[in-house]
C-alpha cells in the first residue's frame, strides 16, 4: 500500500512545483495537493495521510494553525513546515506543532529526503498506540526554572558559551528541542550542529534566552509517576553517560554525536511517563516486582521500548541519523552493526557503564552485562576497566 503525502500551499504554482519535485516517488507515494488549510483538513477527513507538508504563511488558516489541527485530528501523521519566513516569531508559533522545518524554496531532493525520513522512522515503533502518543505530544517534560537561572547567569559579563551550555544540558528535554531548532531551516546553519555549546555559539545568548523561555512555557514540570525515579536522577544519568560517550574513541564528529545521543537516550522515557502514565506505571511496577530491566518489560507490554519511542521523536525533529540510531539501540546491542567503534556502540557502552556506576538498583538502572561480541567488534575489551573507572568518577561528580 502506497504512503499518502499531503502538500499544502496557497500558491498553485508553488504547489505544482512541490508535487513535481516528488514525481520520481510516484510508484511508492500518493501525493495530493491542497491550496488552503480548510481543503487540507477536508481531505484528511476522507482518507488518512502519513505526512503533511505545509507552507507557513497562508490566508485564513496559516501553517501553524493547520498543523495544530492536524495534530489533534491525526496524531500519527508526520508534520513538516515549509517557509521562507525565518523570524523568531515564526519559530515560536510552530515549535510545538511541527516535527521538521524546511526552508522555502527547498534545495533539490531536500523535501523528498525529509518525507522519506519521516516514513522510515515509523518503522522504529511497532505499536500503533505508542505512535499515537508520540504524534499528539507537543512537548517533553522539562525541569522548571531554567530560564530564571539562565537570566541570572547572563548578568555576569564573563559568562561563556560553555557555561550556558552546561546549564541547558542539565535539562534533557530542553537540550533536545534546542538542537532541533538550531539545525532547522529557520536558523540556516551552514553545517549540522550536534552539541548544545555549538548551538549557543551559533544562535547567541539573546536568542538562546528567548528560546529557553518559549520552550519552558510549553514544558511539563510534573513528577515522574513512580516511586524510585525522578527527573533529577534521569538527568544526572544522562549527563554522566554523555560525558563518557564523548570520550570514547572516534573522530571529533563521532564523539560529538555520541555525547548528544547519550544525553538524549531517555527522552522517550520522559514522554511515556508524561503522556502514557498508566501504561508506564504498569511496566515500571512489573519490572520492579520481577527485578528486570524496564526496557525488557516495556517490549513485552508495548511491543517497543522508550528507546525506540525517543528515537522516533528525535528523528522527526531532524537530529542526525547517527544520533537517532544510537538512541534507538542503546538497549539493543544485538542490533548494532559490528563495524568497530560506531556512535551507537559508544553510546551503548557509555549508558550501560554509567548506569552500573550509580550502584542503584531498580528498573531504570538495571542492565544486562556488556555485550562481549560488540566489545570484540569494537576492539574495546582492554578499555573496559578504564571506562568503568571514568564512569565511577563521573557518577561521583554528579552526586557531589
Amino acid at each position: 500500500m502506497s504512503d499518502r503525502i499531503l502538500l499544502v500551499d496557497d500558491d498553485p504554482n508553488v504547489l505544482a512545483a512541490l508535487r513535481n519535485s516528488l514525481r520520481r516517488m510516484r510508484d511508492r507515494w500518493v501525493v495530493v495537493g491542497a491550496t488552503s488549510g480548510e481543503e487540507a483538513l477536508a481531505l484528511m477527513q476522507e482518507e488518512p495521510f502519513a505526512v503533511v507538508v505545509t507552507d507557513m504563511r497562508m490566508p485564513v488558516m496559516d501553517g501553524a494553525e493547520l498543523l495544530e489541527r492536524v495534530r489533534d485530528l491525526s496524531p500519527t501523521t508526520a508534520r513538516i513546515i515549509l517557509s521562507g519566513y525565518s523570524e523568531l516569531d515564526a519559530v515560536r508559533r510552530t515549535v510545538t506543532v511541527a516535527h521538521q522545518f524546511l526552508a522555502k524554496p527547498t534545495e533539490p531532493g531536500t523535501l523528498e529526503e525529509a518525507i522519506q525520513r519521516a516514513l522510515s522512522l515509523r518503522e522504529l515503533v511497532a505499536d500503533e498506540a505508542v505512535l499515537r502518543i508520540v504524534g499528539r505530544v507537543d512537548r517533553l517534560p522539562s525541569a522548571p526554572r531554567v530560564f530564571a537561572r539562565l537570566t541570572a547567569m547572563l548578568g555576569d559579563p564573563d559568562v561563556s558559551a560553555a557555561d550556558v551550555a552546561t546549564l541547558i544540558e542539565r535539562d534533557v528535554a530542553m537540550s533536545a528541542k534546542i538542537l532541533q531548532l538550531v539545525n532547522s531551516a529557520f536558523f540556516r546553519s551552514a553545517r549540522r550542529i550536534s552539541s548544545v555549546e555549538g548551538a549557543v555559539r551559533h544562535l547567541g545568548f539573546a536568542t538562546i534566552q528567548k528560546l529557553v523561555l518559549t520552550l519552558e512555557v510549553f514544558a511539563s514540570a510534573g513528577a515522574i509517576p513512580v516511586n524510585g525515579l525522578s527527573h533529577e536522577a534521569i538527568q544526572d544519568h544522562a549527563l554522566a553517560a554523555s560525558r563518557l560517550a564523548s570520550r570514547m574513541p572516534g573522530d571529533a564528529e563521532a564523539r560529538d554525536d555520541a555525547g548528544v545521543a547519550a544525553l538524549l537516550c531517555d527522552v522517550g522515557l520522559l514522554l511515556l511517563a508524561a503522556e502514557a502514565t498508566s501504561e508506564f506505571r504498569a511496566a515500571w511496577e512489573q519490572a520492579a516486582a520481577t527485578q528486570r530491566p524496564l526496557h525488557e518489560v516495556e517490549r513485552e507490554v508495548h511491543g517497543t521500548t522508550h528507546a525506540e519511542v525517543g528515537a522516533y521523536l528525535l528523528g522527526l525533529w531532524g537530529l542526525p541519523l547517527a544520533v537517532v540510531e544510537a538512541v534507538a539501540n542503546h538497549h539493543a546491542p544485538e542490533r548494532i552493526p559490528r563495524e568497530g567503534m560506531s556512535v551507537a556502540a559508544a553510546v551503548y557502552f557509555a549508558d550501560t557503564l554509567a548506569a552500573e556506576a550509580t550502584g542503584e538498583g531498580g528498573p531504570f538502572w538495571s542492565r544486562p552485562p556488556l555485550d562481549e561480541s560488540l566489545l570484540a567488534a569494537a576492539s574495546a575489551g582492554d578499555e573496559v576497566a578504564k571506562w568503568r573507572g571514568l564512569a565511577d568518577d563521573l557518577s561521583l561528580a554528579g552526586r557531589s
